[in-house]
Parts: C-alpha cells; structure tokens; sequence
C-alpha cells in the first residue's frame, strides 16, 4: 500500500482522536449545560454539516484547478483544531453552532483533496482496501478519544465539561504540524484551460444516477448526536454511553479495511445496498429500544461497509486518465449532495423528536434508507 495513504492515515487518528473525544460530550453540554432543544441540536448538527459540503465541492474543484492538496488538507485542519476551545467557551447553543460551523469549514476544505490524494495514490482495483486502512486509522483515534473522555469523566465529573474541549487542542495540533509530511501535490499540473464553476462536466451518468440513490439515503440519515442521545433517555448514563460509542468505533476501524476488500473483490455497489438494509434495520432497533450495546456494534459495521466504500464508488467512478483533473471534483460533489441532505435529515430528525418522541426519528431513517436501496437496485 503507499506511503500516502499510511501518512493520510495517521493525520486523520490524531484529528479523529481530537474530534472523538468530544464528540459523546457535546450532544449531554449542548442539552444539560446550555440548555438547548432537541431541535436545536438538530439545527446545529445539521447546519454543520451543510457548510462542511458546500465547502467540499468548492475545495474539490479548486483543487483540482491549481494541482495542489496539502495546502488544502493542512488549512482544512488547522481549522477545525481552533474551533476546539470555541465550543468551550460558549454561553449559549448559538456560540456552540458558530464554533461547529468553524470546524465543519475545515472539514468542507480538507476533505475532497484528501480523499483525491488517497485516490491518486493507488490503483483503481486496489481503491477500497486503500479507503477502508484509512477509515480504520480514522476511526481508531475514534476509539481512544472517548476512552480518554470517559477516563476523565471519572477522574472529573460531568461537572468540568468545559475542560475537554481545551484538551482536544493537543492531538488536532499535532495532526496539524504532521500535514507537512505529506507532498505537496501528487504530480498534479495546474490547469491550464478555465473551467466553469464548479464544473463536472466528463463524469458519467452513472455518477449522477448514485448521487440520487445517496442524496435519498442521506436526507434520512441523521446525526449519530440522535443516536447518544436516544440510549441516554432510555436510562443509559453517560459513561455507558460513551463504552457503547467506544464499542461502535472499535468495529467500525477493524472492519473497515476488511470490508473494503471485499468490497473490491465482491463488488462496491453490491456491498452499499447490503449496508443500506443493514441501516434499515438497526434503525428500527433504536426505534423499538432493541439491546443498545448490539446496536452500536452493527451500526459499527454498517459504517465498515459504506464510509469508505461510497467514496471508493466514487473514485471508482471517474473515467480512467481524467482522475488529476476530475478526481477531487467528484469528491466534493459526493460531499456536497450528503451535506444538504444531512442538514434537511438532522432538522427533521429533531422536529420529529420534539413532536412524537425519541422513536420518531429512527422510524423516519429506516424508511429512507429502505426507499435508498429501492431506488439504487433499480437505477442502472
């Protein structure tokens, strides 16, 4: 495997392990120490979400034009590492949307040349072993940030929220000053023909017919914040919690580089409509309150089966010779139709909380992903 995809990898553990070690934190500050409304968590979540997509196909294709991607990577995650101690300074859920807006525009610049470098360094058969190493890497900071919040927990209390977010600058920085060992491009030229705007123009119909599938399946897929949330109303507490998001990302790292290979073996469009059922189901598990520590761990697989392998789809999906000058476009585009999907799925996911209960919303994402695998089995 290249050395890129290795050094990609270990830049995204100390950013995940940044993130991750927040991430069970922020739904439990947003509601107990702000005070904020399901549904403004959902707003938060969602809007998020949304400015790191618009971001990412605009990143994409600038990449693309000038034929460089650390610049793009190292900016994206410096980013995100300042709006760390943000969200620990916050007053009020507005202060905390602001801040997770700051660390979604990293995300929204780093992303598609990221995942373009990834692409670039590998050969096309090889693609979802290459997404899935690094989804793993990603995702074992994953793993180790809730262990350390979860350690501190004990150590603190629930009464020093605060602090962690301060404690979260040390490994995104490091993740920062570790971009530098990445080249500078991957012996991209810079365009020397103007496209249009966010052109994407040579990338197949195919291409478009999978946006549709993807774009229907992300407006029902919400933010996992609904997930941590749901088990604690049902009488979880949070460091049980925060054990059973540990449990998630631990399958979601050691099968996601399986997965991926037999994703390029099997066949990538094949794996997805399997993990869109698989979706389907454990959503309707968190609906009717099944065992919470089983449904973690199949939702752990089902993000094994579908992060990497959707943008190994993608990849797999730029017309051969076109990938330095189309590659971080599609990638960016992919981001963008998930991220206005995402925002519209939080804020009904929140909406529906409010209104009907915590089952409300994972009925909603088992359906959406059910007419999801409908409409890619009969697109062709």
């Amino acid at each position: 495997m290249s050395p890129i995809v290795w050094k990609v990898g270990v830049i995204s553990f100390f950013a995940d392990l940044s993130s991750e070690l927040l991430y069970p934190i922020t739904p439990v500050f947003l509601t107990q120490v702000l005070h904020a409304s399901m549904a403004s968590v959902g707003l938060i979540e969602g809007i998020a979400e949304l400015t790191a997509s618009l971001l990412k196909g605009w990143a994409g294709q600038f990449s693309d034009r000038i034929g460089k991607r650390r610049l793009f990577i190292w900016g994206g995650y410096l980013l995100s590492t300042l709006s760390k101690a943000s969200i620990g300074l916050a007053q009020g859920w507005g202060g905390v949307l602001v801040a997770r807006s700051l660390d979604r525009v990293g995300k929204g610049v780093r992303t598609a040349p990221r995942d373009a470098m990834i692409a670039e360094a590998v050969p096309k058969k090889s693609l979802g072993l290459a997404f899935g190493i690094h989804r793993g890497m990603d995702t074992l900071g994953a793993v180790i940030g809730p262990l350390i919040a979860l350690g501190l927990l004990e150590l603190w209390g629930e009464g020093r929220l605060r602090d962690f977010y301060f404690l979260a600058l040390i490994p995104g920085t490091i993740a920062v000053f570790l971009c530098f060992a990445l080249p500078e491009s991957t012996s991209l030229e810079p365009r020397t023909i103007k496209s249009k705007r966010f052109s994407i123009e040579g990338l197949p119909r195919r291409y478009f017919l999978f946006l549709i599938g993807w774009g229907i399946f992300s407006f029902a897929n919400s933010s996992d914040a609904f997930l941590l949330l749901s088990v604690q109303k049902n009488g979880s507490s949070l460091v049980r919690v925060v054990l059973m998001y540990c449990l998630f990302n631990v399958v979601y790292a050691v099968s996601s580089p399986f997965l991926g290979r037999l994703a390029d073996r099997w066949g990538r469009m094949n794996l997805m409509k399997v993990s869109l059922l698989l979706f389907s189901i454990i959503y309707f598990g968190f609906a009717k309150a099944w065992n919470p520590w089983v449904l973690f761990a199949s939702y752990g697989a089902f993000m094994g089966m579908s992060e990497g392998v959707g943008k190994a789809l993608v990849a797999e999906m730029v017309p051969a010779g076109k990938e330095r000058e189309l590659g971080a476009s599609a990638q960016g585009w992919f981001g963008l139709v998930t991220g206005v999907a995402t925002l519209g799925a939080s804020l009904t996911a929140g909406l529906l909380w409010d209104a009907f209960g915590p089952h409300a919303p994972f009925l909603y994402g088992s359906c959406g992903a059910l007419l999801s695998l409908i409409v890619l089995t009969l697109l062709k």
